[in-house]
This record gives C-alpha cells, sequence and structure tokens, in this order.
C-alpha cells in the first residue's frame, strides 16, 4: 500500500495547482494562524495555512499552539487521513485503467528524456512506475527537491489531537479532490511533468524561493508569486475558488458544534472568494494571531 507521505505528497501537489491567482491581503494580516470567533460561537475556532512538505526547522508546534489543539474538539485536515476507506480510493486513483502508461501521453522522446531523468535523480526505472498518474510521478519530483528529511504539518496536527483521542474529518472527499486532477486531464498533467524535469535546477530553486516565501508568512507574496506560472492558467475557479465555496458550510456546521483546529493549504486563505473573507461575509470574525 502506498505510504501516508506519498498521499500527503500528492495533495501538496494538488494544493499548489491552488496558489494560481493573486489576492490584495494587508501586510499587517501577515499570518498563518487565524482565530475565528463571533456570530453566537462561545469558544474561537482555528485556521492554519499548510504547505505539505517542510524541512524539520520549518514547522513545530510551540506551546500556544499545542495550547490551541488542546483546546480544539477535532480536527479537519483537506480530506480525513485517517479515513482508510478513502485512502484506499485516493490508491485505486493513483493508476491509470484501462492498461494505460504515462508512455501513452507523451511523444517518444519526451518519454526518453523523462526515463533518463527517473533513472538518473531519482534512481527509479520509469517503465516500473509508469502505470502512476503523473500527479503521483511530480509527487515523487518534489520530493527530490527537498533538501532535507520531509515533515508534513497535517501529518503531526493528526498525531497530536489522536493522542488527545479526538477525531480527525476531512473538509471534502477524496473525489473532490481528484476532480482536479480530472479537469486539468492526464495528458496536459503529463506535459507539465516533462517541462519541469527539463528545467529541474531551476525549478528546484523557485521552489526553495516559494518556502521562503512561505517561512516569513507572506501569503500574498505567495500567491503573487505563484500566479506567474502559466501552466495553470484558466482553471482559477476548480482549483481554488469552488473548493473555498463547498468548505464555508463544512467549516459553519463544525465551529457551532464544537471548537475546531482546521489546517490546509495556506493559498485558501486570502482573497475575496479566500476561506477567511468567506467566513467574514457569514458574520464571523477572523483575525490574524502572530
Amino acid at each position: 500500500m502506498t505510504s501516508p507521505i506519498k498521499f500527503f505528497t500528492i495533495a501538496l501537489v494538488i494544493s499548489f495547482l491552488y496558489f494560481s491567482k493573486i489576492y490584495a491581503q494587508k501586510a499587517e494580516e501577515k499570518s498563518l494562524l487565524w482565530e475565528v470567533s463571533g456570530n453566537g460561537l462561545k469558544q474561537p475556532s482555528y485556521l492554519y495555512g499548510t504547505f505539505h512538505m517542510l524541512c524539520p526547522n520549518d514547522f513545530k508546534i510551540d506551546e500556544s499552539l499545542k495550547k490551541k489543539l488542546e483546546n480544539s474538539g477535532q480536527l479537519y485536515l483537506e480530506i480525513d487521513f485517517d479515513d482508510f476507506a478513502g485512502m484506499m480510493k485516493l490508491q485505486e486513483m493513483v493508476a491509470f485503467k484501462d492498461e494505460k502508461t504515462i508512455k501513452d501521453f507523451l511523444k517518444a522522446k519526451d518519454y526518453e528524456k523523462l526515463k533518463q531523468f527517473f533513472k538518473d535523480s531519482l534512481k527509479t526505472n520509469l517503465d516500473q512506475v509508469g502505470k502512476s498518474r503523473p500527479f503521483f510521478l511530480q509527487a515523487l519530483i518534489y520530493q527530490k527537491m527537498m533538501k532535507c528529511p520531509v515533515v508534513v504539518p497535517e501529518m503531526v496536527f493528526m498525531s497530536e489531537i489522536l493522542k488527545q483521542k479526538k477525531e480527525v474529518k476531512g473538509l471534502e472527499p477524496v473525489e473532490a479532490q481528484m476532480h482536479v486532477v480530472e479537469e486539468l486531464g492526464d495528458k496536459k498533467m503529463a506535459e507539465i511533468l516533462v517541462e519541469e524535469v527539463a528545467e529541474f535546477e531551476k525549478n528546484k530553486q523557485l521552489f526553495e524561493k516559494m518556502l521562503t516565501i512561505y517561512r516569513a508568512h507572506d501569503l500574498e507574496k505567495l500567491l503573487q508569486f505563484v500566479s506567474e506560472s502559466p501552466e495553470y492558467k484558466g482553471f482559477t475557479e476548480v482549483l481554488l475558488n469552488d473548493r473555498n465555496k463547498s468548505w464555508i458550510p463544512v467549516i459553519e456546521k463544525a465551529v457551532t458544534e464544537k471548537p475546531t483546529f482546521f489546517a490546509f493549504g495556506a493559498g485558501h486563505l486570502a482573497g475575496e472568494e479566500g476561506v477567511i473573507a468567506l467566513l467574514r461575509k457569514k458574520g464571523f470574525t477572523v483575525k490574524a494571531i502572530n
């Protein structure tokens, strides 16, 4: 069975697609952690913007953050990674159907370039993993870009909340996340994969720059930086806005039931159609916590 870390790297690839449009955000509101209160809530809930793969020094749960987790009655991630049935569905979606492989979606010369990269850089035979769809192969490349052991904030949050014998839930089913992949299509994602490999060193530097911006908690700059990529132009609604809107009823219900800690891709927080603004329109008070 595919390991949990690979499920999170799949989510990372999908979450990168969310950072596809520039949204304005006040300079004084540079934060990854936000408190949700008001609107009749007796206790606050919290939103935390994640980056799905980080170095150990980039993510630690300090006493203040741990206290907020302890005061929360449940944890919501983008999808429920504690749901075995859901994880099995995700595993089924990793592979092509109808005996297809990545080779069927690429020109012969592009496939050979990709195959050589996997052999030289990932020490992997592409023929052996070729039944995996492009978004999964892309996840393997992102892992290669990391210069350190990988820490996944969602896994840390999940571990902490399970120690407290509290529930882990998902803002959306696995199928909803995979809808993003289906909308882009395997052919387009395969072509993007070839482009990333062709300029791997350049992309690795851009990846590190993106991490630097995230470390500064500068959501506006992060969105602005990633929006320069042309690959996902035209997919803003399905990649970001539609998902944000679908999450709001789930978040509303959760916070009225019990104080809740939400952890999801930082790209969902900002903007006129971001989670923060949408919750404010519903009458909640949402403020940054430094």
